[in-house]
């Protein structure tokens, strides 16, 4: 995918770098909902620091799958999305 060195001839930019702007603002968001419901604590080992970010990311995807088992009956009622 990005092994090649491919320039796109309409903006004269490297592949790599259209692919990225076209998926950095997943990130961004994920980022932001992070940064809102937080369950770290202030730790100075690294390994905990790790768990943190996986069980915010966890969190995050758990909450996008229940929106779309169920879209209907989760209309946005808790702010939360």
């Amino acid at each position: 995918m990005h092994d090649d060195e491919g320039i796109d001839p309409g903006s004269n930019k490297p592949n790599i770098i259209l692919d990225y702007n076209r998926n950095k603002g997943g990130v961004a968001v994920v980022d932001q909902l992070c940064s809102t419901y937080t369950v770290s604590r202030k730790t100075y080992r690294w390994p905990m620091s790790l768990f943190y970010a996986f069980l915010k990311v966890a969190g995050i995807n758990s909450r996008i799958l229940l929106q779309a088992s169920a879209p209907y009956e989760l209309q946005n009622t808790d702010g939360v999305f």
